[in-house]
């Protein structure tokens, strides 16, 4: 499911925007995704992303 809703939106959004084709020509997604319940709190969706932003 990940990967045909990456790859779904990864096309509408290159053709809206066509300079992300220079931008990121091989993938716009990383090759990993996370799977989780937003039941149990927006917090932790939003720990997670925060995270994302230290690892680069």
């Amino acid at each position: 499911m990940a990967k045909r809703l990456k790859g779904r939106t990864s096309r509408i959004l290159r053709q809206e925007f066509l300079e992300l084709k220079e931008w990121c020509k091989k993938s716009l997604w990383a090759p990993s995704c996370y799977h989780g319940s937003v039941g149990h709190g927006w917090e932790v969706v939003e720990k997670y992303i925060a995270g994302q932003d230290r690892k680069s």
